[in-house]
């Protein structure tokens, strides 16, 4: 169980990608490519980490979805919080990432996104060049990251409602709306 605390900003999502996706066609298994928490639908409350994912899609032009989060609905599942990019949380990511695997214990995954510098600390970590002492090390210098909510169970997706599918042209290299 968790509480109102745990998710402070969290009540709008968004969901970068190139269709409308409501909450009856949310596929928890599309991910063919390891991710940071598993397998599950993946959302954001920051519109523009929205727009970044939905970019690696179609650089030109996406579809914004947007939910609103039943916060009361979410409070009976089972949801783990990662509020920093601590070591659990970087151990749970390689797992996650090595395994390509979704942790069965839980509906809802929150916590910041990966980066770039991260992969390659994992695999040194994993290779055993280092140690855990200096991951927490490297995770201190760490900046901050987006937040991304990932549903993992069917049940989670209950606590989603779609409130709105945009499309969305993009102009630049950045997220500019066009």
């Amino acid at each position: 169980m968790c509480s109102q605390d745990d998710f402070g900003y969290i009540k709008q999502l968004f969901h970068g990608s190139v269709v409308r996706i409501d909450v009856y066609d949310i596929s928890l298994f599309l991910n063919d490519l390891p991710v940071d928490f598993g397998n599950g639908f993946y959302t954001t409350p920051k519109l523009e980490e929205a727009l970044a994912w939905g970019r690696r899609k179609n650089p030109y032009e996406i579809v914004l979805n947007e939910y609103d989060l039943d916060i009361d609905a979410i409070k009976k599942l089972s949801v783990k919080v990662f509020k920093t990019t601590d070591f659990e949380w970087f151990n749970f990511v390689l797992k996650c990432r090595k395994n390509n695997l979704r942790p069965k214990e839980y509906d809802l995954i929150i916590g910041p996104v990966a980066a770039y510098p991260d992969y390659e600390l994992m695999q040194q970590y994993d290779s055993g060049d280092i140690d855990k002492k200096d991951v927490e090390q490297e995770l201190k210098l760490s900046p901050d990251r987006f937040t991304q909510v990932v549903f993992c169970t069917e049940v989670s997706k209950a606590a989603l409602t779609l409130l709105s599918a945009e499309h969305v042209k993009l102009k630049g290299n950045n997220n500019e709306r066009g």
